[in-house]
């Protein structure tokens, strides 16, 4: 071959892509084509990999670094047991303190508001809904309940009447009473 010999070519190649080799035997093949036997003398580095794309997610792209917009999602890189390595789709870590006080108010607001029966508490369905939504609460009986709905309606009553003899204008209340059709006049 043209001046290459097995010392020339032991050298390591500084391409990422070409390994370092040792040339063992030199031959010219068929048709005047040059061949060489080689040996491989050090694995590969891995640089031209995706492993950089990994390093990189896992230390600079964290949920702190990054702003979702709604609707979006996060993936996050899941090692399997193999060894392997997988995507899935990151939960968002949200700390919720549950408040037993705070969802009673709620579920007083709730049959107040959409004028709910007080025997709802009794309801399995209901019951069955609270429960899995946080297995924490303590459903209430249909008579706390109703005590609860007189304590916010005393709440609010109070409040309203302070607000009205704190205020410096007059207040008309105005009412009508009509009847129906059916009802005798």
């Amino acid at each position: 071959m043209d001046g290459v010999t097995p010392k020339d070519s032991d050298a390591s190649s500084t391409h990422p892509n070409e390994q370092p080799f040792e040339v063992l035997d030199l031959d010219v093949g068929r048709k005047g084509i040059p061949k060489a036997l080689l040996r491989v003398t050090k694995k590969k580095s891995g640089s031209s990999g995706t492993s950089h794309l990994l390093k990189h997610a896992q230390k600079t792209c964290s949920a702190r670094h990054l702003n979702l917009a709604a609707g979006q999602t996060q993936l996050k890189i899941k090692e399997e047991s193999d060894g392997s390595t997988s995507l899935a789709i990151k939960e968002k870590q949200k700390k919720v303190i549950f408040d037993q006080e705070v969802s009673r108010r709620k579920l007083v607001r709730m049959v107040v508001i959409h004028e709910y029966p007080l025997s709802i508490v009794d309801h399995m369905g209901f019951r069955s809904f609270v429960k899995s939504l946080n297995d924490n609460f303590k459903m209430i009986s249909r008579n706390t309940l109703k005590s609860d709905v007189l304590k916010m309606y005393n709440n609010q009553r109070s409040s309203l009447k302070a607000l009205l003899e704190n205020s410096e204008g007059r207040v008309a209340i105005t009412t009508d009473m009509c009847t129906a059709s059916n009802q005798k006049k």
